[in-house]
């Protein structure tokens, strides 16, 4: 639906000859998500405190902030608005950064996984997705002896394994 007002407004505006502005706006907003990727893992997002309610609810709320934009750049993406360059690249910032973290032995992944999952199911069909650059590292991930169950799960959804 955003997408969709987003292509409406630049419509509109191409009357006034704005419609580039609004376009690079939107570009803008997806690089700036994009390089929050590095962000997401130098913090605390999926370590949960138990005892803290307010915490747990903040951290869901982020969770879907984060999986709803990671769909709004796929939509983006499906309606022209990004090229397929930025997606590979903005997909295998999240694979390599997933991988790397993991390699540190940090398990502060859940974020970048949810992400992951959601642009592909948004941008890809199996055939593309296996012949990206990104792939081979994706079942690094799913066999990666740091990544807990319920995240495995989430890889393995995106292989269909």
């Amino acid at each position: 639906i955003y997408v969709k007002l987003c292509s409406d407004m630049i419509s509109q505006l191409k009357e006034q000859k704005l419609d580039g502005e609004f376009t690079k706006l939107i570009t803008d907003k997806c690089h700036n998500f994009k390089n929050m990727i590095q962000e997401i893992n130098e913090s605390n997002d999926d370590v949960l405190n138990v005892d803290d309610y307010d915490d747990f609810c903040a951290k869901n709320k982020q969770k879907i902030y984060k999986k709803g934009f990671a769909q709004f750049i796929g939509e983006l993406y499906k309606c022209d608005f990004l090229d397929g360059l930025f997606l590979e690249d903005y997909v295998k910032a999240l694979v390599d950064n997933t991988l790397n973290t993991l390699n540190q032995n940090d398990i502060n992944v859940e974020n970048n996984i949810i992400c992951l999952q959601q642009l592909i199911d948004t941008c890809f069909n199996y055939r593309e997705l296996q012949s990206k650059s990104f792939f081979e590292n994706i079942k690094i991930i799913k066999e990666h002896n740091k990544l807990t169950k319920k995240l495995k799960f989430k890889i393995m959804d995106i292989l269909h394994c």
